[in-house]
C-alpha cells in the first residue's frame, strides 16, 4: 500500500512532508496533517494526500492564496490514470468539502475556483461597509457581544483610558485583537503603541516590531494609508466607528491574504487628557459585504 503526503509550493514544485500520510491512522499521520495545514494556511501552498489503495487524492487549499503555477501543477496531478476519487477541501471565505468521482471533473473544478478567486482579487483591495455602532447591542453572536461590551465600557467611562481598561480588554477576549495608536500632532495618523498578539498577517514578530512605527508604514503601505484615513475620521469626530471590512493585504513574502473582519474604532483619553486611538477587529466570515459566488458542480 502506497500512501504519500506532499505540498505543492507557489512555484508549482513538490515539497515532501516527512512522516506517514494523513490517511494513516498512526500518530505521525496527525503530525503530517498539521504540517500540511500550517503550510496551506500560512504560505498559501496546496496540500496533497494520495492513497494508492483507495485510488484517491485529497487536495487542501485556500482559494484566495493559490499561485497560478501551483494551480497548474495540481490540475495536472489530478489527471493521472485510474484515479477513482478526488476530495477537495478548500477555503473560499469558509471551508468547503467536495468529492468528485474522477480526476478530470475535479481538475476543471479547481480551475473554476481559481478563476473565481482571481476575479475577486481584481476587485478593490480594501472595502468597508459602515455600520451604526448601536447595531452591536442588537446583533447576535460572539463577535457582537465582545465588541458591544467594549463600546458600553467606553461610554460608561466617558472614554477615559485607565488602569482598568487593559484588564477589561482581556476579560472581553479583545486584548489580542487590539491596536493602540498615539495620534500625531502633525501629518499622519500616529504611531502604534500596542499591537495584539493575534495580528500576525505580517509575521509572528510584527506585534513587537511594529511598536513605534507610523500606521502608514506597514508592509502593505496601501493598507496602512487606508487604515490611517479611517483613524483620521475618528480623531476629527471623536465618535466611535463600526465597520465590516474586506481587505486584501500584501504580506512581506509578496503574497496576499484577504481578511474579512468586524472592526470597532474608538477615541480614548488618558488621565493627562492625551488622546489614544483604539482599534478592535475580530476576524469573521459573517460580514455584510457580498462575495462573488462560486458555483458548485459537486459530483
Amino acid at each position: 500500500m502506497h500512501n504519500e503526503s506532499f505540498l505543492i509550493t507557489n512555484n508549482g514544485k513538490r515539497c515532501p512532508v516527512i512522516g506517514h500520510s494523513a490517511f494513516s491512522s498512526s500518530g505521525s499521520g496527525r503530525a503530517v496533517s498539521d504540517a500540511v495545514d500550517h503550510a496551506v494556511r500560512e504560505k498559501g501552498w496546496i496540500g496533497v494526500d494520495f492513497s494508492e489503495a483507495r485510488e484517491e487524492i485529497k487536495l487542501t487549499f485556500r482559494a484566495m492564496d493559490m499561485a497560478e503555477e501551483a494551480v497548474t501543477a495540481a490540475c495536472a496531478l489530478l489527471l493521472i490514470p485510474k484515479l477513482k476519487s478526488v476530495v477537495l477541501k478548500y477555503d473560499f471565505h469558509g471551508w468547503t468539502f467536495e468529492k468528485h468521482l474522477d480526476g478530470s471533473s475535479a481538475s476543471l473544478r479547481v480551475m473554476k475556483i481559481a478563476q473565481s478567486a482571481e476575479q475577486l482579487r481584481r476587485r478593490s483591495e480594501f472595502f468597508a461597509a459602515a455600520k451604526d455602532p448601536e447595531i452591536l447591542f442588537r446583533e447576535k453572536g460572539e463577535e457582537a457581544r465582545r465588541l458591544s461590551n467594549l463600546l458600553r465600557t467606553w461610554r460608561e467611562s466617558a472614554g477615559v483610558f485607565s488602569a482598568k481598561t487593559i484588564p477589561l480588554l482581556r476579560e472581553f477576549g479583545l486584548l489580542s485583537r487590539t491596536l493602540l495608536i498615539e495620534p500625531s500632532d502633525g501629518k499622519g495618523s500616529g504611531k502604534f503603541t500596542f499591537i495584539g498578539d493575534d495580528f500576525t498577517v505580517y509575521g509572528k514578530s510584527w506585534p513587537q516590531e511594529g511598536i513605534g512605527q507610523p500606521v502608514e508604514h506597514q508592509f502593505d503601505s496601501g493598507y496602512g494609508i487606508w487604515v490611517a484615513k479611517a483613524l483620521a475620521v475618528i480623531r476629527e469626530s471623536g465618535m466611535p466607528q463600526y465597520e465590516h471590512v474586506d481587505a486584501r493585504i500584501r504580506r512581506p513574502n509578496g503574497e496576499y491574504r484577504r481578511s474579512r473582519y468586524k472592526c470597532l474604532r474608538t477615541l480614548w483619553r488618558d488621565n493627562n487628557n492625551h488622546p489614544i486611538l483604539m482599534t478592535n477587529s475580530l476576524i469573521s466570515q459573517n460580514v455584510d459585504i457580498p462575495l462573488m459566488p462560486v458555483q458548485s458542480s459537486v459530483v
